[in-house]
């Protein structure tokens, strides 16, 4: 009654406590003939209640209601309270596998359902809690299981099938995967757009993931803020695999331990589709857990986040576009904390020093096709930067895109012949042509702005086109860095 007293007002309490008769369109479920006493099977009372037609409350009072069956919600607008986590419980005895409690049909808005434990005897059968397909402004609140108390066959917590604002907030789940989001197969592409998942997400899982987002699936504006990730293989799981797998996805304010298997990660995004915009902040890696894996994720930060395992910290590779850490601590090297970043090359930041990766750094993927090849800095002032290996006689292309606007354009060039050893490269002022390109300082015995044999050149091989060439001694490769500026 105490926590229900947080939502309803006392009109609505007088319905649930007896005080007054429930009327119409808040209907106690003791009207219908549930007797909540752990024995009776209440399923078609509770059915009745909410089946009612037209917008309502479904009430419930303290007790123990055992359901046999899934109770299905059919229409918009239903919403449905119980008394708190502890004092309405949901004892359910399906007599097949794969049922829910509460299902909400297909293409529904405004459903609530807050207030309940979930219970059961059985352990071998798979028992969903709360099943949503294709519906929107969906609340899940105040719900819990106890430990042990929901399992088998892969028993789930909250299971969604899609579509947007569904928010889960103040739950205590524990069963073998807590939250599970599938692809929606009556409107594909809308399966997750807008959930918000807490604050007060506290989950237990058991050899599964705590949530798991289905490779189908597309994720666009999923925020996850102020959680708990407990046992479990892994926190989160996200490999998307449907183009344009996402946009925008917020993880914040959370942690996870007692991690099952000691090789999961405590967030692991990493499928073979784009992720567009990704923010982790305030988030805490334990001993025993992995922490961060990314693939195939642009525009990705992450910050005041504290890793005090003996595992990886971050792992990257260069499908991973605009990395930026910001006081990111990854853990000390003589702790057997490791960072894998094959692909990345780090443009600024602080030295990595003594500890996996550095506490601020600003990356570039090492792809070609990197979009974060150009950023600005200072005041309008463009920067391009990349790093790489050219072979002997080869050609690479410095600025394919060149518009014939650009102004003050600097080329810094710093390269070495992997043969001799010997330093090559210089600073170069360009006005945009051939015939406006000088050096400012260079080492002109191997440099110059001409083709020439036994040299590095940078010309231009066509008006937009500035071109860098290894003319070495045969076979002769070089590594070269180039940052360019420009107005």
């Amino acid at each position: 009654m105490n926590a229900l007293a947080n939502w309803l007002p006392s009109n609505q309490l007088e319905a649930i406590s007896g005080s007054a008769s429930s009327t119409f369109p808040f209907l106690n479920v003791k009207d219908y003939g549930a007797l909540g006493d752990g024995v009776t099977d209440d399923t078609a009372a509770i059915q009745a209640a909410i089946a009612v037609s037209g917008p309502h409350a479904v009430i419930f009072g303290a007790g123990t209601f055992l359901v046999t069956d899934t109770i299905n919600i059919t229409q918009s607008r239903v919403n449905v309270y119980g008394a708190g986590e502890q004092s309405t419980i949901i004892k359910f005895q399906p007599l097949a596998g794969g049922k829910s409690v509460f299902k909400l049909a297909n293409t529904l808005a405004q459903i609530s359902i807050i207030g309940f434990g979930f219970t059961s005897t059985d352990t071998t059968l798979q028992k969903i809690m709360i099943e949503t397909t294709n519906n929107e402004e969906v609340e899940i609140a105040h719900i819990a299981s106890a430990d042990t108390a929901w399992t088998g066959a892969t028993s789930e917590g909250i299971r969604s099938h899609g579509r947007q604002f569904l928010h889960i907030h103040d739950v205590t789940i524990s069963t073998d995967l807590p939250i599970h989001f599938m692809q929606n197969t009556t409107a594909p592409g809308i399966d997750c757009d807008h959930y918000r998942l807490g604050p007060s997400l506290y989950l237990i899982a058991n050899n599964n993931p705590n949530i798991l987002i289905d490779p189908a699936a597309i994720v666009n504006n999923l925020t996850i803020d102020g959680f708990s990730f407990n046992r479990g293989t892994n926190g989160l799981v996200f490999a998307g695999t449907a183009a344009s797998a996402g946009n925008t996805i917020t993880i914040a304010n959370g942690r996870w331990e007692q991690q099952q298997g000691g090789t999961g990660w405590l967030i692991d995004i990493s499928g073979t589709e784009l992720i567009n915009g990704l923010k982790i902040d305030q988030v805490y890696g334990v001993v025993g857990a992995k922490f961060i894996r990314l693939r195939n994720v642009t525009f990705a930060t992450l910050s005041n986040c504290f890793y005090v395992g003996t595992s990886t910290s971050l792992d990257v590779d260069s499908t991973v576009f605009a990395l930026v850490l910001t006081n990111f601590y990854g853990g000390a090297t003589g702790s057997g904390a490791n960072a894998s970043l094959a692909g990345q090359t780090q443009i600024s930041g602080d030295e990595v020093n003594t500890l996996s990766v550095p506490v601020n750094a600003r990356y570039k993927s090492t792809d070609a096709g990197s979009v974060n090849s150009r950023f600005s800095v200072l005041n309008d002032v463009n920067m391009r930067a990349f790093t790489g290996t050219i072979a002997n006689g080869a050609t690479v292309n410095l600025w394919a895109d060149f518009a014939g606007t650009e102004k003050g354009v600097i080329f810094i060039i710093a390269a070495r012949n992997n043969t001799t050893g010997a330093p090559e490269g210089g600073i170069v002022v360009s006005t945009g042509t051939a015939s406006g390109s000088s050096f400012l300082a260079s080492n002109t015995t191997n440099f110059s702005l001409a083709a020439g044999a036994g040299k590095l050149s940078l010309t231009w091989g066509n008006s937009t086109n500035m071109q860098f060439t290894n003319q070495l001694a045969a076979g002769a490769t070089a590594t070269y860095s180039v940052l360019m500026l420009w107005k």
